[in-house]
């Protein structure tokens, strides 16, 4: 059948979708209780149903039993979500699977596994949709597997698409949410699709939509906000755990009475470098002494013989799933090394390192060694990569940086080198021993090369070192971005470039920052020739709180440049002890529930009557104390007009999407009051009771 302008989107557009779209009532996580939610989640202030609560900010021990039942909620205007084999999303081909909607080899390639359900009823805005995916069995080793696309139906025009190819997938049958970015002009209904492109056999899970939250950084990114005053502090990374900044720094020399500075230049070719610790409770507006923790071995039989440098460190107490080792030493360091002269296998490598506390004693862990081109070689095979496939073509894995752990896996970010051009690329492990360059949230393929950043910063032949940071929905990466090599060489510029993506993405696929270089390099701009690699080591610390600080290494200078993020002037802020409360207790100026609380409203209020009519947004503090025991949905956050009984925005998230554990997240709601003067606005948090929970504040602005 052919439609007006013989389109295949029109003829799918106009095949009929036997349901009609069905709103989705949160919280999604089956554990949630009837009365949950029946009452909880129903279009009734909570204060009316307690009986009448002051509209000022307070504590309550009222019980959940004494919230009245209502209707579910239909808050399908905000997220949605729906299953692969559901009857709102439409077929071409596949057949039902338990897991959702399979297509499999033998099946009519170029065709839609699932299309639908003409959403109408999103407003005009960004959003994001998230389609979910799981391969049983990959036939072919290469190639495209999908298309993925949103369609506005009376527009007839795709608002966003993107091919899904082989390599993307890992070989486990984890699902993988592969994401798209697009705006909604509003009035045309809506369809997400996702075409089979034959070769692979996959199934379809579930597709989920609602409107994209581009966290702190987007006010950063959208030039809303800027940087605080600047604060040079000494070089050194740092990794904010319990209110306290710990940081970890060069040390150059070899270790007393180990061996003389003669012998140790004779092993090495250079100064030995290890590794010195310090604290701060203030962001280092002053700093403990640095002892060292960490030398060179100048053992000629470890990797880590002349330098330990350039790593991440960081806390996990959770599950490792194969080294036992991990609770009892819940800190680890993954740092660049280099063995000696005569050592094994001459070159950058990356070596492990845990300790029970952070400054140490720590301990090398020997079969945990990432050797040279171990990770490039995986990541770079195969056609239509962005990095030369050639074994050993590219090497050197280095400056790690911790991304985040999901479904168990420890997820790192490294660069590479093939002695011209520099390349950042990602890999999962579990144990520290097998590593992983394929599967969901890794790219399959260098994050960053020189394609990504030429353009902007001419010459440039790729990322060195990188500091990435979850906030909202997107990771924003900021990125080494030289012009000659990654080495100190003269006369070469040595910016940082800003990109963003709401997936680990390959190469090619960033959003770049519109005012990149986001960072430029001022000696390279006052003295091209003189200049070598002036700015170096950007990172991005969050701190327990929330707050957001940039800092990078002004490597002449042998200081470090250290700024906040500012933030809008807060309309009402509240923390978590001031709002109301059905489940949970006081942790400082905090609110927290655990699992035996059960689930529950862990806060709501607080009424205010007075904000602004217009568009606002209502940022949430939480903290988890485990971001990687599964996808389970376990809070979900809703702004209620407790005064109409409307839900004006709502959102349930899942653990996996919890950036870090035992550190504050903000997740932010966007709505409007418009036409609501007078109106009691409410806050809700409310816990599905399947994790420890946090709530630090909550901010309107």
């Amino acid at each position: 059948m052919m439609t007006h302008d013989g389109s295949r989107e029109g003829v799918l557009g106009f095949v009929p979708v036997q349901n009609g779209v069905k709103a989705q009532t949160i919280p999604t996580a089956p554990i949630a209780t009837a009365w949950l939610a029946a009452a909880l989640l129903a279009a009734t202030s909570l204060a009316a149903a307690c009986g009448g609560l002051p509209d000022a900010p307070g504590e309550s021990t009222t019980s959940g039993s004494e919230i009245a039942t209502s209707s579910s909620l239909r808050v399908e205007h905000y997220q949605v979500e729906y299953a692969g084999h559901d009857g709102r999303l439409a077929h071409q081909i596949g057949e039902r699977h338990a897991l959702g909607w399979r297509a499999r080899p033998g099946m009519p390639t170029s065709q839609y596994m699932t299309y639908g359900p003409y959403k109408a009823d999103l407003s005009p805005g960004r959003y994001v949709v998230t389609f979910d995916f799981v391969m049983l069995n990959g036939a072919v080793a290469s190639g495209d597997v999908l298309e993925l696309n949103v369609f506005a139906l009376h527009l007839n025009r795709t608002l966003a698409a993107r091919r899904v190819q082989r390599f993307e997938f890992g070989d486990t049958g984890e699902a993988h949410p592969f994401t798209l970015v697009f705006d909604n002009p509003g009035g045309t209904p809506l369809e997400f699709r996702a075409l089979w492109l034959g070769g692979v056999d996959v199934v379809h899970t579930r597709t989920r939509v609602r409107p994209i939250d581009e966290g702190q950084l987007g006010l950063l990114w959208n030039r809303r906000v800027g940087f605080g005053p600047e604060q040079i502090v000494a070089p050194g990374t740092v990794e904010p755990r319990g209110g306290v900044w710990h940081i970890n720094s060069r040390i150059y020399g070899a270790r007393p009475g180990s061996v003389p500075s003669a012998t140790a230049q004779q092993l090495c070719g250079q100064e030995a470098i290890g590794v010195a610790y310090s604290t701060s409770t203030d962001h280092r507006v002053s700093e403990s002494a640095r002892p060292t923790v960490l030398y060179p071995s100048y053992d000629p039989n470890r990797p880590d013989g002349c330098a330990i440098v350039d790593g991440s460190t960081f806390f996990d107490s959770t599950d490792d799933r194969g080294w036992p080792a991990s609770i009892s030493e819940p800190w680890h360091m993954l740092n660049q090394c280099l063995p000696t002269n005569s050592g094994p296998g001459r070159g950058w490598k990356m070596c492990h390192y845990t300790a029970s506390q952070p400054q140490g004693p720590w301990r090398f862990q020997p079969n945990h060694t990432v050797m040279p081109s171990s990770l490039w070689n995986p990541i770079c095979a195969g056609p239509g990569k962005s990095c030369p496939g050639t074994p050993g073509a590219v090497f050197d894995e280095g400056t790690p940086d911790f991304l985040f752990k999901y479904r168990g896996y420890r997820y790192f970010s490294f660069h590479g080198y093939d002695g011209v051009r520099g390349y950042r690329g990602a890999a999962r492990t579990k144990d520290f021993v097998t590593w992983e360059t394929r599967g969901p949230k890794l790219p399959g393929d260098a994050m960053i090369a020189s394609k990504d950043c030429a353009a902007t910063v001419p010459g440039c032949i790729g990322g060195g070192a990188s500091s990435m940071l979850k906030s909202g929905d997107y990771y924003y990466l900021l990125i080494e971005t030289p012009t000659k090599n990654l080495a100190c060489t003269a006369g070469q510029n040595w910016p940082f470039m800003l990109f963003r993506s709401t997936d680990i993405a390959r190469s090619g696929k960033w959003e770049p920052f519109p005012g990149n270089p986001f960072i430029p390099d001022p000696y390279f701009a006052a003295q091209p020739a003189n200049s070598f690699c002036g700015l170096q080591y950007a990172q991005w610390i969050q701190d327990t709180s929330a707050d957001i600080y940039l800092q990078y290494q002004d490597t002449l200078a042998r200081t470090t440049r250290l700024r906040a993020l500012q933030k809008p002037a807060a309309l009402r802020k509240y923390s978590g002890r001031q709002l109301y409360h059905l489940i949970g207790r006081g942790e400082g100026s905090a609110w927290s529930a655990t699992v035996l609380d059960g689930p529950g409203v862990l806060a709501y209020g607080p009424y205010v009557r007075d904000l602004p009519q217009r568009d606002l947004t209502a940022s949430f503090y939480l903290a988890v104390d485990n971001n990687a025991a599964g996808d389970n949905a376990i809070f979900t956050l809703d702004v209620f007009d407790a005064t109409t009984g409307d839900i004006l925005a709502a959102r349930t998230i899942e653990r996996s999407e919890m950036p870090a554990a035992e550190k504050a997240s903000a997740f932010s709601l966007r709505f409007s009051t418009a036409g609501r003067g007078g109106h009691a606005i409410e806050t809700r948090v409310i816990a599905t009771g399947t994790t420890y929970l946090r709530l630090d504040k909550v901010e309107i602005f």
